[in-house]
């Protein structure tokens, strides 16, 4: 049992733990892994969250998790690929929750596979390049004008470590992570 003593919180920590409250966030592949603990993470924190997930039964699921710890959330099927499905999820977080704050476009696959295998792995590459990379850009258009009405609004796009340099079998996950980084900068450095 650890006896030392837990420190008061002081104006920064409280101010860092509550930045969340009140705000509408949406994540991408919310339905599982990382998006799922990000979206239970903004619901601990205050924040009305849409579940987005291309399987709408997991998404469901964890936004009924959320509900069920006094949280508020819906879960909404959406094909990231998709872009009048992106679209509709924004529609529909501002119908039920009235803003979007906080875009999180977390969907993504990693298909690892060497180039020599390229006849088989063809078809989850090309699925690769439409989820994380299309995917993230359908994201940051359907959010975006919803945003500058708003006046305020955040995109996080999540990338990898594999984006800093290609590793033995993630070429095409390596490509599209780093795509992601780079196309966040350059979001980053016009608005």
């Amino acid at each position: 049992m650890n006896d030392a003593p837990v420190p008061n919180p002081t104006p920064e920590s409280e101010r860092a733990a509550s930045h969340l409250d009140g705000r509408v966030v949406v994540v991408t592949g919310g339905g599982g892994g990382f998006g799922r603990l990000i979206a239970e993470m903004a619901a601990e924190r205050g924040a009305a969250v849409v579940v987005a997930d291309i399987d709408g039964v997991a998404a469901e699921q964890v936004a009924e998790g959320i509900e069920a710890r006094s949280g508020r959330a819906v879960g909404v099927k959406v094909d990231v690929c998709d872009r009048g499905q992106v679209e509709a999820l924004v529609a529909r977080t501002v119908e039920v929750f009235g803003a979007l704050d906080v875009m999180v476009n977390n969907a993504g696959v990693m298909p690892l596979a060497f180039f020599a295998d390229h006849a088989a792995a063809a078809e989850a590459w090309d699925r690769c390049i439409d989820i994380n990379l299309k995917g993230v850009l359908h994201g940051i258009c359907a959010s975006y004008d919803q945003m500058v009405v708003q006046g305020r609004g955040h995109v996080v796009n999540i990338s990898s470590i594999y984006a800093n340099a290609g590793t033995a079998g993630s070429g095409v996950y390596s490509a599209t992570k780093a795509a992601v980084a780079v196309m966040s900068d350059s979001l980053r450095k016009e608005t």
